[in-house]
């Protein structure tokens, strides 16, 4: 759907206005052809645009809905984006016990569909959430948890939160220096390992939504990192994505051209 697609855009270049007003039109347009998962993913991206705005009973409202609506596809990955961002909003709002219920709930469907970063995500929601209930024991579980299940997982953004999960892991052991070691190592990390985990995510909906263009432009941006890295395997592997993508946008092109 043409509207779906341009509110998340919309959103990610924070014009909420415009990707709210998308999101009506691509909310009715699901609810009347009885598209449950689609009208999922309309919620989330309200859902986040209410927080992003402070409006945080709204975008509770919001995650809810998109539980209700996908809740019943057990096969679904759908619903651990909405998990993920619940318990974040939860915590923001102080309901820590709240927020470990569904971070819970996040853990055991990720577990079960036996997804390793989905798996990493929900243990670092769960250590994260035992550490604003004061409660290190257990985050300390989940910490190593997140740390284990990091390691089967090629998206780069979770390297950097395992170097920051092991820096909070020693800290409540009261190792600060070595707890400071993993901050730095972080920080290090952070500007490109982000920016293409940003990438894979952007790569992921435009083949979700048939946007070859938005997907294009995502892989060249990750071939422009890992040369800027100098890690020219990771380089080569993506541009030979781009090309795939490229040439199929040709073969497209040449098709109309020929009709």
């Amino acid at each position: 759907n043409g509207y779906y697609a341009i509110a998340s855009i919309e959103a990610t270049r924070n014009h909420y206005e415009a990707a709210l007003s998308n999101c009506d039109s691509a909310f009715k347009y699901f609810y009347l052809t009885g598209n449950t998962l689609a009208l999922a993913m309309v919620r989330n991206v309200q859902g986040g645009i209410s927080m992003a705005s402070g409006k945080n009973d709204l975008a509770s409202q919001m995650y809810f809905d998109a539980i209700e609506y996908t809740k019943s596809d057990t096969a679904s990955t759908r619903i651990l984006y909405t998990y993920h961002n619940l318990v974040i909003l939860l915590n923001n709002m102080d309901k820590h016990t709240k927020a470990l219920e569904y971070a819970f709930k996040q853990y055991e469907w990720a577990k079960r569909l036996k997804i390793p970063d989905e798996v990493a995500y929900a243990s670092s929601n769960i250590a994260d959430t035992y550490l604003e209930l004061k409660d290190s024991a257990n985050a300390a579980i989940y910490i190593n948890e997140f740390i284990a299940a990091a390691k089967n997982t090629p998206d780069p953004y979770l390297n950097i939160m395992g170097k920051n999960q092991m820096g909070m892991l020693r800290y409540i052991q009261k190792n600060y220096e070595e707890a400071a070691q993993y901050f730095i190592q972080s920080l290090k990390l952070n500007n490109y390992a982000k920016a293409d985990s940003c990438f894979f995510k952007a790569i992921d909906i435009s083949r979700e939504l048939n946007i070859k263009e938005e997907r294009k432009s995502a892989f060249e941006m990750l071939v422009n990192n890992a040369m800027a890295q100098k890690d020219f395997k990771k380089a080569y592997t993506y541009m030979e994505a781009l090309q795939n993508i490229r040439d199929t946008l040709l073969n497209e092109k040449t098709e109309m051209a020929l009709v």
